[in-house]
């Protein structure tokens, strides 16, 4: 299981003292932590569809985090946050409500690239 930050001053510290890279879908923030330990936190607004869309997409980041920590330096806390993307109507006479959910391998690939860029991965397998 991953360690999570939780409280929004721990939230507010990435965003104000940490390195961030924007992709399609997601805003990375990434700011060395104090105690040595690689932290997550996710930040999906509500204009980001309905509850659905969004515990979903939330899922699918950490999962994606999950799978590359094992690569990932340690002593980081990285939070990331979601951006609203295009809008699709949910039925044809209603406004738009519902939001597109990206795919698992585009939040996977976006996870990734995003956090090459904030040099997050190791470049070298361990053997």
């Amino acid at each position: 299981m991953t360690a999570t930050l939780k409280q929004n001053k721990e939230f507010q510290r990435a965003y104000k003292k940490g390195k961030y890279k924007a992709g399609r879908y997601l805003v990375v923030y990434a700011v060395p932590d104090r105690n040595g330990k690689t932290r997550m936190g996710i930040s999906v607004g509500r204009k980001f569809g309905n509850s659905v869309q969004r515990n979903r997409i939330k899922r699918l980041i950490r999962e994606s985090f999950r799978k590359l920590l094992d690569g990932m330096k340690k002593g980081y806390d990285v939070v990331f946050m979601v951006r609203s993307g295009k809008k699709i109507a949910a039925a044809q006479n209603r406004k738009f409500k519902a939001a597109y959910v990206p795919t698992y391998e585009e939040i996977f690939s976006e996870t990734r690239r995003l956090l090459e860029k904030l040099d997050l991965l190791c470049s070298e397998k361990p053997s």
